[in-house]
């Protein structure tokens, strides 16, 4: 219909965007394309083509009303080809003229206008949000309202993401946007528990603990999890956090305890130790003096003092691919540098010069927003800037120096942007308007 011209005829508006190109290195496709394609990806669905459609094609087979979200994804990106800072804004404006030309009844336009104003929401709150908080669950349910609005927005940004281009939906962003309408939708059903940690179904999941642990007891599993936000009970597998525990129970012989493997798109390490200062941004650091680019990460830490962190990585020069005996190495640096016995800064300063050397081709704006509303417990922070080797250990080291500790770390980046999303308290509580003001000073002069 597009290459005939048929599809214009229909839908006008859909020629604003005609080959129109967004330049920046995440979008792959012209505007029209990429529209386009968010229909097709929904049409796989059918019969999907690899794992990250295995949870979605249920939601689609059974989803009313398939008509109103192909509108959507039509109209859901025109605003990009019209005179105004937010496309959002304009893809409701060409819904006025559209809605009117192809006589959609009241019912018909609110829906489609709720999909085009909130189609952003559910992708913003998987990358930037804790999504197994249960205050942040709720505030994004209220937003939704039903659930079937739920399972045509999942839809819809499952193949807008899909569409950016072809890595932009990763398995780990799939598996979280399915853990966001899980949440949504259990919330809508009233069966969400808020407190999974001691609830009854966390007695099974510590028999599985302990089976797959071998020779130990349920209370010292207890004792490890005790403390840990729910989130990392959401997030591992038995298998996980037995692994976890496994290493747990070496603290003893050795105060840095380190996991690698290698994964489908990169690397994952595991850290435990006992908490310390700087310590996210000391690993950051190591990772970043590397040549490791993380793409997603984790802070916790348990009643005892003892963190558990988490970092995806790709290992840009192929390091650790080609030569599998520098993985004794990288541990043992990273040991080094955490326990005090090495320096960082040798580390870090030939590949910040070779970084810093190379002007970006595309700039990013930085931009520090503060949130109090969003979490019971913890101001979220979260900063938008171009992303480059060390972000995460300059950013690290700036909350250190303040006094902010790292209850959650969200990492995500889209091309040359970094998106990072931090849930930070200051001795147990949110932190003061004063010091968040501090930060942002701080902040500010290190990222501009």
């Amino acid at each position: 219909m597009q290459r005939l011209g048929l599809l214009t005829e229909i839908l006008p508006e859909f020629g604003m965007i005609d080959s129109l190109v967004v330049r920046d290195f995440y979008h792959r496709y012209t505007v029209d394309e990429h529209s386009l394609r968010t229909i097709e990806h929904l049409q796989e669905l059918a019969q999907p083509p690899d794992e990250r459609g295995a949870h979605f094609a249920p939601l689609w087979k059974t989803a009313e009303r398939r008509d109103l979200l192909i509108l959507t994804l039509l109209l859901h990106d025109v605003g990009k080809g019209m005179p105004m800072e937010n496309h959002v804004t304009g893809g409701l404006s060409a819904l006025d003229s559209a809605a009117r030309r192809l006589n959609l009844s009241p019912e018909e336009k609110e829906e489609v206008h709720f999909l085009i104003e909130h189609h952003l929401d559910m992708s913003a709150t998987v990358q930037r949000r804790d999504i197994f908080d249960p205050a942040i669950v709720s505030a994004f349910a209220q937003s939704i309202t039903t659930l079937e609005r739920l399972q045509r927005l999942c839809l819809l940004t499952y193949a807008d993401i899909h569409s950016v281009n072809p890595e932009a939906l990763t398995p780990w962003k799939a598996e979280m946007l399915w853990q966001l309408f899980v949440a949504t939708a259990n919330h809508f059903s009233r069966t969400l528990d808020r407190d999974r940690l001691h609830a009854p179904d966390e007695g099974s999941l510590l028999e599985r603990v302990k089976a797959l642990a071998g020779d130990t007891t349920l209370e010292e599993i207890e004792r490890f999890l005790e403390g840990f936000p729910r989130r990392y009970l959401a997030v591992h597998s038995a298998a996980e956090i037995a692994a976890h525990f496994a290493l747990y129970r070496k603290l003893g012989t050795d105060p840095v305890q380190t996991e690698l493997l290698a994964t489908r798109h990169g690397f994952s390490l595991t850290l435990l130790t006992a908490d310390r200062p700087a310590l996210f941004a000391t690993i950051s650091g190591v990772l970043a003096g590397w040549g490791m680019n993380i793409n997603k990460a984790d802070a916790f830490a348990n009643a005892a003092g003892v963190v558990l962190d988490t970092f995806h990585f790709a290992d840009l020069h192929r390091t650790l691919e080609l030569n599998p005996s520098e993985a004794a190495r990288f541990r043992k640096s990273l040991a080094d540098v955490v326990n005090g016995k090495a320096p960082l800064e040798p580390l870090l300063k030939s590949r910040e010069s070779a970084s810093r050397s190379r002007a970006p081709k595309v700039t990013v704006e930085t931009r520090i927003n503060f949130d109090d509303a969003s979490s019971a417990h913890s101001t979220l922070l979260e900063i938008v800037t171009q992303d480059h080797p060390g972000l995460l250990y300059e950013i690290g080291s700036a909350l250190a120096r303040l006094g902010c500790n790292i209850e959650v770390a969200l990492i995500d980046t889209e091309g040359h942007k970094a998106i990072d999303v931090f849930y930070l308290t200051a001795q147990g509580k949110k932190l003061t308007t004063q010091k968040q003001e501090l930060l942002r000073e701080v902040l500010q002069g290190t990222l501009v």
